[in-house]
Parts: structure tokens; C-alpha cells; sequence
């Protein structure tokens, strides 16, 4: 873990100094979009995504593996304005689940590091499914000077072991260790009957091996909570990015809600689980809000990270959002801020706008968030 970033021994004073007006960071995005046919221009979704960021006062993002080519037209597109670090794609040891998913044995994992150089990526993404399949790659990543992202059940578990610098979603905690994905009401109802006493020694070791863990907590709620997106703000700027958001306005108008959420799960997927389901989901939230408010006062670095763009998530605004729900969590203000400005730049090796015309400060409450804007024209 030599040379990796860390915040430990910063004074607090240092930071707070450094974070305010320094613009926001996004530690877990995505940028590959998609296309309604093989004939609309294929940067369209990444033209809209950096406009976005741009107005909402995002100075960078965390990729956590779109793929080199949308990773790519999303740099080109930003020019400049935001800074995007990480992407790639995302090495699976099984069958890919996902379009930028690359299925990699431990024969071949050389090859693909050898490309990531190549490109000049800092970072491999990995969900891993063995033990063995982790410590092999983690250890070809870690000779070749790469820098580890790992997600999924197994990563949970491993992340401090094998030396990660970041644990993709705080909410993998509660099936740390178990074998396979899990759908998103699954993940709440594992919190819903979580050992909060466990979860908290796996925080404990994250925080001591300096392995920082991105929030996502927008994103899950709102992939089981369908319904509750409807009032998102700024979801008519998806529809470059995400074609399908228009089935959204469909829900929304009077008498077309079920129109609506059938159209958007045929095209998308999304279909909010039945009322028993709700209801045990809904106690594994507030769960994981407790253990996220836990974790940060006992010292783990918790990155900020909207997973945007999904179906309700705008990127930018999506941040602004995490935001309030961290801040609504329990953890104060000033940290929640801290955390998205100063911490993730220390964490992913951010070089931050200096402050001064850009100052921003902490809102006095947690949906202050959403109507922060902080300038980087000094970027």
C-alpha cells in the first residue's frame, strides 16, 4: 500500500481550508449510455453527461468501468472542464453480466494489464467470484503499479486483504463473504437482517488497511423503490443519456402510471418488487443509513458516489443528492462536504481547482445539497 494516496495525518483545519469551494467529486459514475439506434451519434449521451457535471459543479469523476471507448469520448467531451479518472472495464472471473464486463482468466490478466498501461488507465475494476481468481489479478495489478476498485459480495470481504484502494458500494457490507450477486431489494432485505455488530468490525478493517468505499445509496434505494423517482429533479435531461426516462413522464401524467411502468420494464428492467417486499426493504434502508452514519464517525473514508446516470439519477445532480442523503444519514454537513471536495481528492488523486471566487460552504441541512452549485471556472 506504498505511494497509495491517504488523507491519515492531515490536520482537520488543512482540510477544511482546502475543501471549501474546491468543487465536487463524483467517486462512482458510469458513462457508457446507450443509443436508441446504431444511426444517432455515439457521443450524444457523452456531450450531455459533461454538460451536466458542468452545471452542477462537478470538477471530476471516478469512472467504475464504462469501457475505453465511451470512457474516451466522455474525456474529449468534457475538454477539460471535468476531470475523469478511473474507467476501463470491469474484469469478471465468470460469464459478464453487463456490456462492459470482460471475462479474464488468470492466464490473460497480463495481457489486459498490459492494455490498461497501454491506454494510460491508473486503475482496474474488478468483481471478483473466488479467492484465488482476487489474489492472483489483485497481485499482477499491484506489480504492475495499478491501483484496485473491487465490487460484489467477495469484495466485501477481501478488499482489505488484498490491498483495494476502493470498495464499491457501502451496502455490499451486509453479504460480505457470501457467493454470487444479489438484486437490490435482496442487498436491503441482507440489512434488514444484517449483524450490525459484524458490520462494523468490517468497516473497522477497511478503515485500517486505508480502503475507502463509495456510497451509491441513491442508486439502491431508488432501484427498489421505483416509484419514489418520480419526483427526481432534472429528469428530462436524461432523455439524451437514457432514452427510456421518457416512460417516466408517462408514469407521471394522470392516469398513465401503469402504462408507464410497464413500458419502462420491458425497455429497462426496472420493476419495483410487491408491498411485502417494500416494507422489509424500507427497514434494511434505514439499517444502512444507521451502519453508513456508524462507519463515517468511526473514521472510514466514505467517498461520495451517485452511480449515475440510471433511470432517476442525473449525473451531477445525482451527487448533489448522495449528498443529502448521506448528510441525512447522521453525518454532519461539513463532513458530508468534506468528503465529496477534499477526502476523494486525496483518496483518487484529484487535483483540485484552487478556492477563493469558487468558495462554497456547507449548507445548514441535508436538503441544502440539492441546490448547491459550486463554480470551477478556475479550473
Amino acid at each position: 500500500m506504498d505511494g497509495r494516496p491517504t488523507i491519515r495525518g492531515v490536520q482537520e483545519a488543512q482540510m477544511v481550508s482546502q475543501c471549501h469551494g474546491a468543487g465536487l467529486i463524483d467517486a462512482s459514475v458510469t458513462v457508457n449510455g446507450y443509443r436508441e439506434s446504431a444511426t444517432d451519434p455515439p457521443g450524444t449521451a457523452q456531450v450531455a453527461i459533461a454538460q451536466l457535471w458542468s452545471d452542477f459543479g462537478v470538477v471530476a469523476v471516478r469512472d467504475t468501468g464504462s469501457g475505453w471507448a465511451p470512457l474516451l469520448r466522455q474525456q474529449q467531451a468534457c475538454a477539460g472542464q471535468t476531470q475523469v479518472v478511473g474507467g476501463g472495464l470491469v474484469l469478471v472471473e465468470q460469464d459478464p453480466i453487463d456490456d462492459c464486463d470482460v471475462n479474464v482468466t488468470a492466464d490473460s490478466i497480463d495481457a489486459v494489464i498490459a492494455l490498461a498501461l497501454a491506454g494510460g488507465q491508473g486503475w482496474l475494476n474488478m468483481r471478483p467470484h473466488t479467492e484465488a481468481w482476487l489474489d492472483h489479478c489483485a497481485g499482477r495489478a499491484a506489480d504492475a503499479g495499478l491501483r484496485l476498485a473491487i465490487r460484489g459480495p467477495l469484495a466485501a470481504e477481501a478488499a482489505a486483504r488484498v490491498g483495494a484502494s476502493v470498495l464499491d458500494s457501502f451496502s455490499w457490507l451486509a453479504l460480505a463473504g457470501s457467493a454470487g450477486p444479489a438484486r437490490p431489494a435482496a442487498l436491503l432485505a441482507a440489512w434488514a437482517e444484517a449483524d450490525m455488530t459484524a458490520i462494523r468490525d468490517r468497516v473497522l478493517r477497511l478503515r485500517d488497511a486505508d480502503v475507502a468505499v463509495t456510497s451509491e445509496l441513491l442508486a439502491l434505494y431508488r432501484a427498489v423503490f421505483v416509484k419514489q423517482g418520480l419526483d427526481a429533479g432534472h429528469l428530462d435531461r436524461l432523455e439524451p443519456i437514457l432514452p427510456h426516462t421518457k416512460h417516466l413522464a408517462d408514469m407521471r401524467r394522470a392516469g398513465g402510471f401503469v402504462s408507464g411502468r410497464r413500458a419502462m420494464a420491458k425497455h429497462s428492467g426496472a420493476v419495483q418488487p410487491k408491498a411485502a417486499q417494500l416494507r422489509v426493504a424500507e427497514t434494511g434502508w434505514q439499517r444502512l443509513l444507521e451502519a453508513v452514519a456508524g462507519a463515517v464517525s468511526d473514521g472510514l473514508v466514505l467517498l461520495p458516489g451517485s452511480r449515475s446516470p440510471q433511470m432517476t439519477l442525473c449525473p451531477g445532480y445525482g451527487l448533489l443528492e448522495e449528498l443529502s442523503v448521506i448528510a441525512h444519514a447522521g453525518v454532519s454537513t461539513e463532513r458530508t462536504l468534506e468528503l465529496a471536495t477534499v477526502q476523494a481528492a486525496f483518496t483518487l488523486a484529484v487535483e483540485l481547482p484552487s478556492a477563493g471566487e469558487a468558495a462554497v460552504s456547507a449548507p445548514s441541512e441535508p436538503k441544502g445539497f440539492l441546490s448547491l452549485r459550486p463554480s470551477f471556472s478556475n479550473i
